[in-house]
Protein backbone atom coordinates (compact mmCIF):
# COMPACT_ATOMS: atom_id res chain seq x y z
CA UNK A 1 0.00 0.00 0.00
CA UNK A 2 1.20 3.49 -0.78
CA UNK A 3 -0.16 6.45 1.10
CA UNK A 4 -0.55 9.79 -0.63
CA UNK A 5 -1.12 12.92 1.43
CA UNK A 6 -3.91 14.92 -0.09
CA UNK A 7 -4.12 18.71 0.23
CA UNK A 8 -6.55 19.70 2.97
CA UNK A 9 -8.07 22.94 4.19
CA UNK A 10 -8.56 22.11 7.90
CA UNK A 11 -6.68 20.27 10.67
CA UNK A 12 -7.47 16.69 9.99
CA UNK A 13 -6.02 13.26 9.51
CA UNK A 14 -5.74 12.14 5.93
CA UNK A 15 -5.02 8.51 5.31
CA UNK A 16 -5.39 8.16 1.57
CA UNK A 17 -4.05 4.87 0.38
CA UNK A 18 -3.88 3.16 -2.94
CA UNK A 19 -2.29 -0.16 -3.66
CA UNK A 20 0.43 0.09 -6.24
CA UNK A 21 3.25 -1.86 -7.74
CA UNK A 22 3.45 -4.78 -10.07
CA UNK A 23 2.95 -8.37 -9.06
CA UNK A 24 6.69 -8.81 -8.59
CA UNK A 25 6.67 -6.25 -5.77
CA UNK A 26 5.08 -7.00 -2.40
CA UNK A 27 6.44 -4.27 -0.12
CA UNK A 28 3.92 -2.54 2.14
CA UNK A 29 4.57 1.02 3.13
CA UNK A 30 2.25 3.03 5.35
CA UNK A 31 2.26 6.68 6.26
CA UNK A 32 0.15 8.13 9.07
CA UNK A 33 -0.12 11.87 9.51
CA UNK A 34 -1.75 13.74 12.36
CA UNK A 35 -2.22 17.41 13.02
CA UNK A 36 -1.95 20.30 10.66
CA UNK A 37 -0.38 19.26 7.36
CA UNK A 38 -1.44 22.03 5.03
CA UNK A 39 -3.93 24.85 4.99
CA UNK A 40 -4.87 26.58 1.79
CA UNK A 41 -7.83 27.85 -0.17
CA UNK A 42 -9.39 25.47 -2.67
CA UNK A 43 -10.70 27.04 -5.86
CA UNK A 44 -13.04 25.51 -8.38
CA UNK A 45 -10.30 25.76 -11.02
CA UNK A 46 -7.37 24.43 -9.03
CA UNK A 47 -4.44 23.53 -11.25
CA UNK A 48 -4.30 19.83 -12.02
CA UNK A 49 -8.01 19.10 -11.49
CA UNK A 50 -10.42 17.88 -14.14
CA UNK A 51 -12.30 20.39 -16.31
CA UNK A 52 -15.96 19.39 -15.98
CA UNK A 53 -16.77 21.22 -19.22
CA UNK A 54 -14.95 18.57 -21.23
CA UNK A 55 -16.62 15.23 -21.99
CA UNK A 56 -18.20 13.62 -18.94
CA UNK A 57 -16.82 15.59 -15.97
CA UNK A 58 -13.48 16.05 -17.70
CA UNK A 59 -13.13 12.53 -19.18
CA UNK A 60 -13.79 11.11 -22.66
CA UNK A 61 -13.81 7.36 -23.43
CA UNK A 62 -14.57 6.27 -26.98
CA UNK A 63 -14.39 2.77 -28.50
CA UNK A 64 -14.34 2.03 -32.21
CA UNK A 65 -17.71 0.34 -32.61
CA UNK A 66 -19.67 -1.62 -30.05
CA UNK A 67 -17.67 -4.84 -30.34
CA UNK A 68 -14.32 -3.41 -31.45
CA UNK A 69 -11.34 -1.96 -29.63
CA UNK A 70 -8.91 0.89 -30.23
CA UNK A 71 -5.62 2.05 -28.69
CA UNK A 72 -4.55 5.72 -28.78
CA UNK A 73 -0.82 6.40 -29.17
CA UNK A 74 -0.73 10.13 -29.87
CA UNK A 75 -2.81 13.25 -30.38
CA UNK A 76 -2.41 16.85 -31.52
CA UNK A 77 -4.43 20.04 -31.22
CA UNK A 78 -5.67 21.50 -34.52
CA UNK A 79 -5.75 25.25 -35.22
CA UNK A 80 -9.55 25.36 -34.85
CA UNK A 81 -9.39 23.78 -31.37
CA UNK A 82 -10.37 20.28 -32.47
CA UNK A 83 -8.35 17.25 -31.36
CA UNK A 84 -6.91 14.65 -33.75
CA UNK A 85 -5.93 11.32 -32.19
CA UNK A 86 -4.01 8.45 -33.81
CA UNK A 87 -3.56 4.80 -32.95
CA UNK A 88 -4.88 1.43 -34.01
CA UNK A 89 -8.24 -0.32 -34.17
CA UNK A 90 -8.93 -4.04 -34.08
CA UNK A 91 -11.28 -4.63 -36.99
CA UNK A 92 -13.58 -7.62 -37.65
CA UNK A 93 -13.83 -10.33 -38.72
CA UNK A 94 -10.24 -11.26 -37.83
CA UNK A 95 -9.65 -8.22 -35.56
CA UNK A 96 -6.39 -7.37 -37.30
CA UNK A 97 -4.71 -4.15 -36.16
CA UNK A 98 -5.31 -1.25 -38.56
CA UNK A 99 -4.11 2.32 -38.28
CA UNK A 100 -6.93 4.66 -37.29
CA UNK A 101 -7.71 8.29 -36.55
CA UNK A 102 -10.46 9.92 -34.51
CA UNK A 103 -11.30 13.62 -34.43
CA UNK A 104 -12.95 15.30 -31.48
CA UNK A 105 -14.63 18.66 -31.07
CA UNK A 106 -13.26 21.05 -28.43
CA UNK A 107 -15.87 19.81 -25.93
CA UNK A 108 -14.65 16.20 -26.29
CA UNK A 109 -17.47 14.85 -28.47
CA UNK A 110 -16.65 13.03 -31.70
CA UNK A 111 -16.61 15.20 -34.83
CA UNK A 112 -19.16 13.64 -37.19
CA UNK A 113 -17.78 15.61 -40.15
CA UNK A 114 -14.65 13.44 -40.04
CA UNK A 115 -14.67 9.92 -41.48
CA UNK A 116 -17.59 7.81 -40.25
CA UNK A 117 -19.02 9.34 -37.08
CA UNK A 118 -15.64 10.81 -36.13
CA UNK A 119 -13.57 7.66 -36.84
CA UNK A 120 -11.53 6.59 -39.85
CA UNK A 121 -9.77 3.22 -40.13
CA UNK A 122 -7.24 2.76 -42.94
CA UNK A 123 -6.58 -0.38 -44.97
CA UNK A 124 -3.13 0.22 -46.43
CA UNK A 125 -3.10 -3.05 -48.41
CA UNK A 126 -1.22 -4.83 -45.65
CA UNK A 127 -1.74 -7.42 -42.94
CA UNK A 128 -1.53 -4.92 -40.11
CA UNK A 129 -0.62 -1.31 -39.34
CA UNK A 130 -0.75 1.25 -36.59
CA UNK A 131 -0.18 4.98 -36.25
CA UNK A 132 2.14 6.43 -33.61
CA UNK A 133 2.53 10.12 -34.46
CA UNK A 134 0.95 12.90 -36.47
CA UNK A 135 1.38 16.49 -37.62
CA UNK A 136 -0.71 19.08 -39.44
CA UNK A 137 0.43 20.88 -42.59
CA UNK A 138 -0.17 24.61 -43.18
CA UNK A 139 -2.86 23.69 -45.75
CA UNK A 140 -4.80 21.75 -43.09
CA UNK A 141 -3.90 18.25 -44.29
CA UNK A 142 -2.58 15.71 -41.78
CA UNK A 143 0.66 13.72 -41.92
CA UNK A 144 0.46 10.44 -40.00
CA UNK A 145 3.35 8.03 -39.32
CA UNK A 146 3.70 4.55 -37.90
CA UNK A 147 4.25 0.95 -38.89
CA UNK A 148 2.93 -1.28 -41.65
CA UNK A 149 3.42 -5.01 -42.15
CA UNK A 150 2.54 -7.22 -45.10
CA UNK A 151 3.62 -10.84 -45.37
CA UNK A 152 7.33 -11.05 -44.66
CA UNK A 153 8.05 -7.32 -45.21
CA UNK A 154 7.55 -4.34 -42.92
CA UNK A 155 8.43 -0.68 -42.92
CA UNK A 156 7.87 2.86 -41.76
CA UNK A 157 4.56 4.15 -43.06
CA UNK A 158 3.64 7.77 -43.74
CA UNK A 159 0.18 8.89 -44.89
CA UNK A 160 -1.33 12.20 -45.89
CA UNK A 161 -4.93 12.64 -44.88
CA UNK A 162 -7.49 15.14 -46.13
CA UNK A 163 -9.40 17.13 -43.48
CA UNK A 164 -12.44 14.90 -44.09
CA UNK A 165 -10.43 11.78 -43.20
CA UNK A 166 -9.82 10.39 -46.70
CA UNK A 167 -6.35 9.58 -48.02
CA UNK A 168 -4.73 12.24 -50.23
CA UNK A 169 -3.97 10.37 -53.45
CA UNK A 170 -1.37 12.96 -54.50
CA UNK A 171 0.92 11.65 -51.74
CA UNK A 172 2.99 8.48 -52.21
CA UNK A 173 0.96 5.71 -53.78
CA UNK A 174 -2.73 6.12 -53.08
CA UNK A 175 -2.10 8.47 -50.18
CA UNK A 176 0.64 6.60 -48.32
CA UNK A 177 4.22 5.41 -48.65
CA UNK A 178 5.96 2.46 -46.98
CA UNK A 179 9.70 2.92 -46.38
CA UNK A 180 12.00 -0.08 -46.22
CA UNK A 181 14.67 1.08 -43.78
CA UNK A 182 15.76 -2.39 -42.60
CA UNK A 183 14.28 -5.17 -40.47
CA UNK A 184 11.18 -4.41 -38.34
CA UNK A 185 11.40 -0.62 -38.61
CA UNK A 186 8.94 1.36 -36.49
CA UNK A 187 8.37 5.10 -37.01
CA UNK A 188 7.59 6.51 -33.56
CA UNK A 189 7.60 10.24 -34.36
CA UNK A 190 6.97 12.64 -37.23
CA UNK A 191 7.50 16.36 -37.63
CA UNK A 192 7.52 18.91 -40.44
CA UNK A 193 10.37 21.16 -41.50
CA UNK A 194 9.63 24.82 -42.34
CA UNK A 195 10.05 23.94 -46.04
CA UNK A 196 7.31 21.29 -45.76
CA UNK A 197 9.55 18.24 -45.89
CA UNK A 198 8.57 15.39 -43.59
CA UNK A 199 10.91 13.89 -40.99
CA UNK A 200 10.29 10.52 -39.33
CA UNK A 201 12.26 8.91 -36.51
CA UNK A 202 12.25 5.48 -34.92
CA UNK A 203 14.25 2.28 -34.66
CA UNK A 204 15.39 -0.45 -37.03
CA UNK A 205 17.42 -3.68 -37.05
CA UNK A 206 19.96 -3.13 -39.82
CA UNK A 207 20.80 -6.78 -40.31
CA UNK A 208 19.75 -10.07 -38.81
CA UNK A 209 21.53 -10.80 -35.54
CA UNK A 210 22.48 -7.17 -34.85
CA UNK A 211 21.00 -4.85 -32.28
CA UNK A 212 18.35 -2.25 -33.01
CA UNK A 213 19.62 1.19 -34.09
CA UNK A 214 18.17 4.69 -34.34
CA UNK A 215 16.90 5.74 -37.76
CA UNK A 216 15.75 9.04 -39.27
CA UNK A 217 14.06 9.38 -42.67
CA UNK A 218 13.17 12.50 -44.61
CA UNK A 219 10.49 12.66 -47.29
CA UNK A 220 9.71 15.22 -49.93
CA UNK A 221 6.28 16.79 -49.84
CA UNK A 222 5.01 14.20 -52.35
CA UNK A 223 6.00 11.27 -50.11
CA UNK A 224 9.17 10.21 -51.93
CA UNK A 225 12.46 9.79 -50.08
CA UNK A 226 14.58 12.96 -50.09
CA UNK A 227 17.98 11.99 -51.49
CA UNK A 228 19.51 15.29 -50.32
CA UNK A 229 19.34 13.80 -46.82
CA UNK A 230 22.11 11.22 -46.27
CA UNK A 231 22.16 10.44 -50.03
CA UNK A 232 19.14 8.09 -49.90
CA UNK A 233 16.81 9.84 -47.45
CA UNK A 234 17.68 7.50 -44.55
CA UNK A 235 20.26 7.91 -41.78
CA UNK A 236 20.96 5.11 -39.27
CA UNK A 237 22.99 5.59 -36.08
CA UNK A 238 24.13 3.26 -33.30
CA UNK A 239 23.51 5.38 -30.21
CA UNK A 240 25.99 3.86 -27.76
CA UNK A 241 28.31 1.03 -28.76
CA UNK A 242 26.18 -1.80 -30.16
CA UNK A 243 23.30 -0.82 -27.90
CA UNK A 244 19.66 -1.73 -28.42
CA UNK A 245 18.18 1.65 -29.32
CA UNK A 246 14.59 2.82 -28.83
CA UNK A 247 13.83 6.29 -30.22
CA UNK A 248 10.68 8.30 -29.51
CA UNK A 249 11.66 11.99 -29.30
CA UNK A 250 11.91 14.18 -32.43
CA UNK A 251 12.03 17.94 -33.04
CA UNK A 252 13.44 20.58 -35.36
CA UNK A 253 16.16 22.33 -33.32
CA UNK A 254 18.19 25.34 -34.51
CA UNK A 255 17.44 24.32 -38.10
CA UNK A 256 18.67 20.77 -37.48
CA UNK A 257 16.95 17.46 -36.71
CA UNK A 258 17.10 16.34 -33.07
CA UNK A 259 16.10 12.92 -31.71
CA UNK A 260 16.13 11.35 -28.26
CA UNK A 261 16.22 7.70 -27.29
CA UNK A 262 17.27 5.07 -24.81
CA UNK A 263 20.34 2.95 -25.56
CA UNK A 264 20.09 -0.38 -23.72
CA UNK A 265 23.17 -2.37 -22.70
CA UNK A 266 25.65 -0.18 -24.55
CA UNK A 267 29.34 -1.08 -24.98
CA UNK A 268 28.76 -4.65 -23.81
CA UNK A 269 27.56 -3.61 -20.32
CA UNK A 270 24.35 -4.14 -18.37
CA UNK A 271 23.83 -0.38 -18.14
CA UNK A 272 21.54 1.85 -20.16
CA UNK A 273 21.95 5.43 -21.35
CA UNK A 274 19.88 8.39 -22.49
CA UNK A 275 21.01 9.65 -25.90
CA UNK A 276 20.38 12.83 -27.87
CA UNK A 277 21.47 12.94 -31.51
CA UNK A 278 21.47 15.98 -33.79
CA UNK A 279 21.60 15.72 -37.58
CA UNK A 280 22.46 18.55 -39.93
CA UNK A 281 20.01 19.23 -42.79
CA UNK A 282 22.09 16.98 -45.08
CA UNK A 283 21.72 14.01 -42.71
CA UNK A 284 25.25 14.08 -41.30
CA UNK A 285 25.83 14.25 -37.54
CA UNK A 286 26.22 17.81 -36.24
CA UNK A 287 29.78 18.11 -34.80
CA UNK A 288 28.76 21.23 -32.84
CA UNK A 289 26.30 19.22 -30.76
CA UNK A 290 27.44 17.03 -27.84
CA UNK A 291 30.44 14.92 -28.84
CA UNK A 292 30.43 14.39 -32.59
CA UNK A 293 26.67 14.98 -32.76
CA UNK A 294 25.68 12.69 -29.86
CA UNK A 295 25.07 13.54 -26.19
CA UNK A 296 25.06 10.61 -23.76
CA UNK A 297 23.87 10.41 -20.14
CA UNK A 298 24.99 7.08 -18.72
CA UNK A 299 23.28 4.95 -16.04
CA UNK A 300 19.72 5.87 -17.03
CA UNK A 301 18.78 2.27 -16.35
CA UNK A 302 15.35 1.16 -17.46
CA UNK A 303 13.22 -1.93 -17.15
CA UNK A 304 10.49 -2.39 -19.75
CA UNK A 305 7.47 -4.68 -19.90
CA UNK A 306 4.46 -5.38 -22.11
CA UNK A 307 2.89 -2.00 -21.41
CA UNK A 308 5.96 0.21 -20.95
CA UNK A 309 9.06 -0.35 -23.03
CA UNK A 310 11.92 2.07 -22.39
CA UNK A 311 10.97 5.45 -23.79
CA UNK A 312 11.91 9.10 -24.00
CA UNK A 313 10.29 12.21 -25.38
CA UNK A 314 11.55 15.75 -25.86
CA UNK A 315 10.43 19.33 -26.33
CA UNK A 316 12.45 22.37 -27.41
CA UNK A 317 12.03 25.60 -25.41
CA UNK A 318 11.85 29.04 -27.06
CA UNK A 319 15.51 29.65 -26.03
CA UNK A 320 16.54 26.42 -27.87
CA UNK A 321 17.25 24.53 -24.65
CA UNK A 322 15.96 20.96 -24.59
CA UNK A 323 13.79 19.09 -22.09
CA UNK A 324 13.73 15.28 -22.15
CA UNK A 325 11.38 13.16 -20.01
CA UNK A 326 11.93 9.48 -19.29
CA UNK A 327 12.13 7.17 -16.27
CA UNK A 328 14.81 5.43 -14.23
CA UNK A 329 14.54 2.00 -12.65
CA UNK A 330 15.67 2.07 -9.04
CA UNK A 331 15.68 -0.37 -6.14
CA UNK A 332 12.07 0.35 -5.10
CA UNK A 333 10.54 0.97 -8.52
CA UNK A 334 10.56 3.20 -11.57
CA UNK A 335 10.69 6.98 -11.16
CA UNK A 336 9.97 9.83 -13.57
CA UNK A 337 13.04 11.90 -14.42
CA UNK A 338 13.27 15.17 -16.34
CA UNK A 339 16.51 16.31 -18.02
CA UNK A 340 17.40 19.75 -19.35
CA UNK A 341 20.12 20.33 -21.92
CA UNK A 342 21.73 23.44 -23.31
CA UNK A 343 21.31 24.02 -27.03
CA UNK A 344 24.75 22.45 -27.63
CA UNK A 345 23.67 19.13 -26.08
CA UNK A 346 25.41 19.50 -22.73
CA UNK A 347 23.42 19.28 -19.47
CA UNK A 348 22.08 22.54 -18.06
CA UNK A 349 23.60 22.49 -14.56
CA UNK A 350 21.26 25.26 -13.38
CA UNK A 351 18.33 22.82 -13.64
CA UNK A 352 17.70 20.33 -10.83
CA UNK A 353 20.91 18.54 -9.89
CA UNK A 354 23.40 18.88 -12.73
CA UNK A 355 20.63 19.03 -15.33
CA UNK A 356 18.43 16.26 -13.90
CA UNK A 357 15.22 16.43 -11.82
CA UNK A 358 14.21 13.07 -10.35
CA UNK A 359 10.83 12.72 -8.66
CA UNK A 360 10.76 9.77 -6.27
CA UNK A 361 7.28 8.28 -5.91
CA UNK A 362 6.79 4.87 -4.34
CA UNK A 363 5.82 2.30 -6.92
CA UNK A 364 6.29 2.25 -10.68
CA UNK A 365 5.88 5.48 -12.62
CA UNK A 366 6.55 6.05 -16.31
CA UNK A 367 6.61 9.17 -18.47
CA UNK A 368 5.48 9.15 -22.09
CA UNK A 369 5.12 12.80 -23.06
CA UNK A 370 5.81 16.37 -21.97
CA UNK A 371 4.81 19.91 -22.89
CA UNK A 372 5.79 23.47 -21.95
CA UNK A 373 3.32 25.94 -20.50
CA UNK A 374 3.43 29.61 -21.49
CA UNK A 375 4.87 30.47 -18.04
CA UNK A 376 7.82 28.11 -18.53
CA UNK A 377 6.58 25.29 -16.29
CA UNK A 378 6.85 21.75 -17.63
CA UNK A 379 4.00 19.21 -17.75
CA UNK A 380 4.96 15.52 -17.82
CA UNK A 381 2.34 12.83 -18.42
CA UNK A 382 2.58 9.07 -18.09
CA UNK A 383 1.38 6.15 -16.03
CA UNK A 384 1.25 5.27 -12.32
CA UNK A 385 0.90 1.56 -11.64
CA UNK A 386 -1.45 0.01 -9.12
CA UNK A 387 -1.57 -3.60 -7.98
CA UNK A 388 -4.73 -4.12 -10.04
CA UNK A 389 -4.01 -1.84 -12.98
CA UNK A 390 -2.77 1.69 -13.65
CA UNK A 391 -3.93 5.31 -13.88
CA UNK A 392 -3.02 8.52 -15.68
CA UNK A 393 -0.08 10.35 -14.09
CA UNK A 394 0.36 14.09 -14.65
CA UNK A 395 3.16 16.08 -13.00
CA UNK A 396 4.26 19.71 -13.15
CA UNK A 397 7.82 20.95 -12.67
CA UNK A 398 9.02 24.50 -12.08
CA UNK A 399 11.59 26.07 -14.39
CA UNK A 400 14.40 25.20 -11.95
CA UNK A 401 13.43 21.51 -11.82
CA UNK A 402 11.55 21.54 -8.51
CA UNK A 403 8.15 19.90 -8.37
CA UNK A 404 5.32 22.47 -8.46
CA UNK A 405 3.42 21.94 -5.20
CA UNK A 406 0.54 24.12 -6.40
CA UNK A 407 -0.42 21.52 -9.02
CA UNK A 408 -2.71 18.56 -8.45
CA UNK A 409 -4.03 16.99 -5.30
CA UNK A 410 -0.73 15.39 -4.33
CA UNK A 411 1.69 18.33 -4.28
CA UNK A 412 2.78 18.48 -7.88
CA UNK A 413 1.05 15.30 -9.03
CA UNK A 414 -2.41 14.45 -10.36
CA UNK A 415 -3.50 10.81 -10.51
CA UNK A 416 -6.61 10.20 -12.63
CA UNK A 417 -8.39 6.84 -12.59
CA UNK A 418 -10.78 6.41 -15.50
CA UNK A 419 -14.19 4.71 -15.18
CA UNK A 420 -13.94 0.93 -14.96
CA UNK A 421 -11.12 -1.10 -13.47
CA UNK A 422 -8.17 -1.74 -15.75
CA UNK A 423 -5.03 -0.28 -17.26
CA UNK A 424 -5.13 3.44 -18.03
CA UNK A 425 -2.03 4.65 -19.92
CA UNK A 426 -1.39 8.33 -20.77
CA UNK A 427 0.56 8.63 -24.03
CA UNK A 428 0.36 12.31 -25.03
CA UNK A 429 -0.03 15.78 -23.51
CA UNK A 430 -0.84 19.09 -25.23
CA UNK A 431 -1.40 22.64 -23.97
CA UNK A 432 -4.45 24.37 -25.44
CA UNK A 433 -4.48 28.04 -26.43
CA UNK A 434 -6.52 28.76 -23.30
CA UNK A 435 -3.76 27.06 -21.24
CA UNK A 436 -5.85 24.03 -20.28
CA UNK A 437 -3.99 20.70 -20.33
CA UNK A 438 -5.16 17.91 -22.65
CA UNK A 439 -3.90 14.42 -21.83
CA UNK A 440 -4.71 11.45 -24.04
CA UNK A 441 -4.01 7.73 -24.06
CA UNK A 442 -5.98 4.53 -23.76
CA UNK A 443 -8.01 2.62 -21.21
CA UNK A 444 -8.19 -1.18 -21.07
CA UNK A 445 -11.09 -2.33 -18.91
CA UNK A 446 -14.10 -4.08 -20.44
CA UNK A 447 -12.84 -2.87 -23.84
CA UNK A 448 -9.96 -0.86 -25.29
CA UNK A 449 -10.89 2.83 -25.48
CA UNK A 450 -9.40 6.04 -26.76
CA UNK A 451 -9.15 8.05 -23.54
CA UNK A 452 -8.84 11.84 -23.15
CA UNK A 453 -8.94 14.09 -20.11
CA UNK A 454 -8.66 17.86 -19.72
CA UNK A 455 -7.19 19.59 -16.67
CA UNK A 456 -7.06 23.15 -15.46
CA UNK A 457 -3.58 24.67 -15.44
CA UNK A 458 -4.30 27.60 -13.12
CA UNK A 459 -3.34 30.02 -15.90
CA UNK A 460 -6.89 30.41 -17.19
CA UNK A 461 -7.59 33.35 -14.85
CA UNK A 462 -4.20 34.27 -13.39
CA UNK A 463 -2.28 35.07 -16.57
CA UNK A 464 -3.05 38.21 -18.52
CA UNK A 465 -2.80 38.13 -22.28
CA UNK A 466 -0.25 40.71 -23.35
CA UNK A 467 0.14 42.17 -26.80
CA UNK A 468 3.43 40.90 -28.12
CA UNK A 469 3.56 43.20 -31.12
CA UNK A 470 1.87 46.51 -31.86
CA UNK A 471 3.66 46.91 -35.19
CA UNK A 472 1.68 46.92 -38.40
CA UNK A 473 1.87 43.96 -40.75
CA UNK A 474 1.86 44.58 -44.49
CA UNK A 475 0.06 42.11 -46.77
CA UNK A 476 0.65 42.24 -50.51
CA UNK A 477 -0.73 41.93 -53.04
CA UNK A 478 -4.05 42.82 -51.44
CA UNK A 479 -6.42 42.02 -53.11
CA UNK A 480 -4.71 38.79 -54.12
CA UNK A 481 -5.50 36.90 -57.31
CA UNK A 482 -3.98 33.44 -57.25
CA UNK A 483 -2.58 31.55 -54.27
CA UNK A 484 0.65 33.31 -53.27
CA UNK A 485 0.96 36.42 -51.12
CA UNK A 486 3.52 37.99 -48.76
CA UNK A 487 3.50 39.40 -45.23
CA UNK A 488 6.07 41.86 -43.84
CA UNK A 489 6.14 42.21 -40.03
CA UNK A 490 8.39 42.79 -37.01
CA UNK A 491 8.77 40.82 -33.77
CA UNK A 492 10.13 42.27 -30.50
CA UNK A 493 11.28 38.81 -29.32
CA UNK A 494 11.63 35.17 -30.40
CA UNK A 495 8.27 33.39 -30.55
CA UNK A 496 6.54 30.32 -31.95
CA UNK A 497 4.36 31.98 -34.57
CA UNK A 498 1.08 30.60 -35.87
CA UNK A 499 -0.53 32.26 -38.92
CA UNK A 500 -4.04 31.12 -39.87
CA UNK A 501 -6.57 32.02 -42.54
CA UNK A 502 -10.04 32.80 -41.15
CA UNK A 503 -13.31 33.37 -42.95
CA UNK A 504 -15.49 36.44 -42.26
CA UNK A 505 -17.17 34.57 -39.39
CA UNK A 506 -13.84 34.01 -37.66
CA UNK A 507 -13.68 30.28 -38.42
CA UNK A 508 -10.27 28.77 -39.24
CA UNK A 509 -10.03 27.78 -42.92
CA UNK A 510 -6.35 26.79 -43.00
CA UNK A 511 -3.15 27.00 -41.01
CA UNK A 512 -0.65 28.83 -43.18
CA UNK A 513 2.45 28.81 -40.94
CA UNK A 514 3.63 27.33 -37.66
CA UNK A 515 7.29 28.02 -36.96
CA UNK A 516 9.81 29.58 -34.59
CA UNK A 517 10.72 33.15 -35.53
CA UNK A 518 13.48 35.31 -34.05
CA UNK A 519 13.28 38.94 -33.01
CA UNK A 520 13.36 41.41 -35.91
CA UNK A 521 11.91 41.96 -39.36
CA UNK A 522 10.46 39.08 -41.38
CA UNK A 523 8.90 38.43 -44.77
CA UNK A 524 6.75 35.35 -45.23
CA UNK A 525 5.74 33.98 -48.64
CA UNK A 526 2.56 32.00 -48.02
CA UNK A 527 0.29 29.80 -50.11
CA UNK A 528 -3.49 29.94 -49.89
CA UNK A 529 -5.54 26.74 -50.19
CA UNK A 530 -6.80 25.78 -53.62
CA UNK A 531 -10.25 26.74 -54.93
CA UNK A 532 -11.10 29.36 -52.32
CA UNK A 533 -14.19 31.39 -53.23
CA UNK A 534 -13.71 35.12 -53.67
CA UNK A 535 -14.40 37.21 -50.60
CA UNK A 536 -13.07 38.93 -47.50
CA UNK A 537 -10.82 36.82 -45.26
CA UNK A 538 -8.70 37.45 -42.18
CA UNK A 539 -5.01 36.66 -41.67
CA UNK A 540 -4.62 35.96 -37.95
CA UNK A 541 -1.17 35.66 -36.34
CA UNK A 542 -0.72 34.48 -32.76
CA UNK A 543 2.09 33.39 -30.45
CA UNK A 544 0.55 31.10 -27.84
CA UNK A 545 -2.33 33.08 -26.36
CA UNK A 546 -0.96 36.41 -27.56
CA UNK A 547 -2.16 38.30 -30.61
CA UNK A 548 0.65 39.35 -32.96
CA UNK A 549 -1.38 40.86 -35.80
CA UNK A 550 -4.74 40.48 -37.50
CA UNK A 551 -5.22 41.79 -41.03
CA UNK A 552 -7.97 41.72 -43.64
CA UNK A 553 -7.17 40.03 -46.97
CA UNK A 554 -9.36 40.29 -50.05
CA UNK A 555 -9.19 37.20 -52.24
CA UNK A 556 -10.42 37.51 -55.79
CA UNK A 557 -9.75 33.91 -56.81
CA UNK A 558 -7.43 31.00 -56.01
CA UNK A 559 -6.59 28.57 -58.78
Amino acid sequence: MTCFIKKVSFIEIIFLCSSIGKMKKSAIICLFVTGLFSTFSVFSQQAGTLDSGFGNDGIVLEAYGSDNAAVLYNSILLPDGKILAAGKAYTPPDFIEKGCLARFLPDGSLDNTFGANGWQVYDLNNDMSYFTSLAVQPDGKYIVAGYAHEGSSAGFVACRIQPDGTLDNSFGTGGFTVIDAGNTPIAQSVTLQPDGKIVLAGSVIVQKGSNQDAVVCRLNTDGTLDNTFSDDGISIVDLHGNSLDIVRGLAIHTGNILISGIALNGNGTDYDALALVQFKPDGELDPMFGVGGISIIDDVNQEGDTYNEPTTNLVVAPDDKIFVATHITGIEGDDVVLFKFLSNGYPDNDFGEYGMALYDMIGDNYSNSLALQSDGKIIVSGTHYLSSGSEFLIMRFLENGDIDNSFGEYYGVSLISLPGSGFDVAMSVNIQNDSKILVSGYSNSDNLYFALIRLYSGLETSVETKNISNSEALLYPNPVKGREFRIDYNLPQRVKLNISLLNSDGEVIAQLLEAERNEGAHTEVLQLPENLPSGIYIINATAGREQVFRKRLTILKTL
